[in-house]
């Protein structure tokens, strides 16, 4: 084609067809740059290229780059990059190397060279939202830190808040709100705050585990005032899963009238203590000497341990005619040889008047016993004891004659001879304190001295366990 720089030609009705063209020689130049132009790259593709390189093409899909777009920076009302319906809507500039977008010719979110983000606006997320990490199956939002550095507070989510001065307002650091639909539903699980348990390597040290933690306002001189809610009658749980158990340091005050810490409901609960390196001192109740400590529900309480009450012990006795189980305060036990099956004696020789002797546990008992002397027709007496022993068919030391001890007592009848015939003579030995460290038998031993007639024995021993 000949340069038609410097005429003109009207044309009316035709086409004008020219060769493809390369980067190098345009098919249509410019006289001043012939190497800056257009021309078909192939089939269905028009390429431009500027001083013989190809910059950019275009074809049925859209347009290609080859090299860098760089645009102006643009300002908020005046974006860089818009569109044709929303000039004021883009991409400009930021300056330090970050960039900004602007809606309607205001800032809506900044991005610095830090790759930090501000919206300046109201965030909603459809989907998930990960900060720091990847987002878990079925988690809303999900905040992670790695490699925590040493001496850097390692914070997961913080809630910022400036209060003006003389504002009223409602400060929600974390507030879970769950609203419920109109059909019925199950929900195992409803956590609105959940610490999971901690992995730790070896070597790891974890000063302190706070799980939920609030510091007391510092107050300024606008009087900032922590007010209590008195109006909160709800319910406010410590729920940790595993061997561990819930741990709550310091002090928790309740404030109520009606205040409630509910301990378990179907299962055992149990509060416990590592063991301490002094004695520990649990308080209860308060000060105020009306306060009451009261175990309800259950036809049966156990406290395991020694407790000790340094005030005044009232209780209730039964209210039927039932015994203390074994092991309890108030246990009792009865052995006895009936009348009508009274053993023979010999005179002066000692013998066991029950056919087999009580077993007792470790413990304090208060101990009574009596034996019945009972002669023939002729019977004559001089002597008759009566004893608790703790030896078979033995006779306690001569000291416990009506003085109980280390658990053995002795009650003598003396007499110049005394002829009883078939009467029975009964010695009763007074209540005796018998403690012991472990199990023992205790003997029930009668001794007579008589002449003339035979003599039987029989009688009864009674333990009460104190303590």
């Amino acid at each position: 084609m000949s340069n038609l720089s410097t005429t003109q030609i009207p044309l009316y009705n035709c086409i004008i067809l020219a060769d493809n063209g390369t980067a190098a020689n345009p098919t249509m130049s410019f006289y001043n740059a012939p190497t800056c132009g257009f021309y078909l790259l192939d089939s269905g593709t028009v390429a431009l290229s500027i001083g013989g390189t190809k910059v950019m093409s275009w074809n049925a899909s859209g347009p290609s780059e080859v090299g860098d777009l760089l645009l102006g920076d643009g300002t908020v009302t005046l974006p860089a990059q818009a569109f044709v319906s929303s000039p004021s809507t883009g991409i400009y500039y930021g300056g330090s190397n970050g960039f900004n977008i602007a809606t309607n010719g205001v800032l809506a979110l900044q991005i610095n060279s830090s790759q930090a983000a501000a919206f300046q606006g109201a965030l909603t997320s459809v989907g998930s939202v990960g900060l720091g990490g990847a987002v878990a199956s079925g988690v809303i939002a999900e905040v992670g830190a790695t490699n925590p550095a040493t001496g850097v507070n390692q914070t997961a989510m913080r809630a910022n808040m400036t209060a003006s001065s003389g504002a009223t307002s409602s400060g929600l650091g974390f507030w879970g709100n769950i609203t419920t639909a109109a059909a019925a539903f199950t929900m195992p699980n409803r956590y609105q705050f959940y610490a999971a348990n901690v992995t730790k390597g070896a070597g790891s040290t974890i000063t302190r585990d706070i799980s939920y933690y609030t510091e007391v306002p510092t107050q300024g001189t606008n009087n900032c005032v922590l007010a209590d809610n008195a109006a909160f009658t709800g319910n406010f749980f410590f729920n940790q899963s595993g061997t561990l158990g819930s741990t709550l340091g310091g002090i928790l005050t309740l404030t109520q009238t009606t205040n409630q810490i509910v301990l378990g409901v179907t299962n055992t609960t149990t509060i416990t203590a590592p063991a301490p390196a002094a004695a520990r001192v649990y308080t209860i109740p308060d000060a105020g000497g009306a306060a009451s400590f009261v175990l309800t529900a259950g036809t049966t309480q156990s406290i395991a341990g020694t407790v000790t009450f340094t005030g005044q012990l009232i209780g209730k006795g039964t209210v039927t005619n039932d015994n203390a189980a074994a092991g309890i305060i108030g246990e009792t036990l009865i052995s006895s040889r009936l009348l009508s099956a009274a053993t023979a004696a010999s005179t002066g020789t000692s013998l066991n008047v029950l056919a087999s002797a009580p077993s007792l546990t470790a413990g304090d008992y208060i101990a009574s016993g009596t034996v019945n002397f009972t002669g023939a027709s002729g019977t004559s007496v001089t002597i008759l004891k009566a004893a608790i022993s703790k030896t078979s068919a033995t006779l306690p030391a001569s000291d416990t004659l009506g003085v109980p001890t280390s658990g053995e007592c002795t009650a003598q009848y003396s007499t110049a001879a005394n002829i009883i015939g078939a009467n029975t003579i009964s010695v009763v030995i007074p209540p005796t304190r018998v403690s012991l460290s472990g199990t023992t038998s205790i003997f029930l031993v009668a001794n007579a001295t008589f002449s003339v007639a035979a003599l039987t024995v029989s009688g009864s021993i009674q333990y009460t366990r104190i303590r």
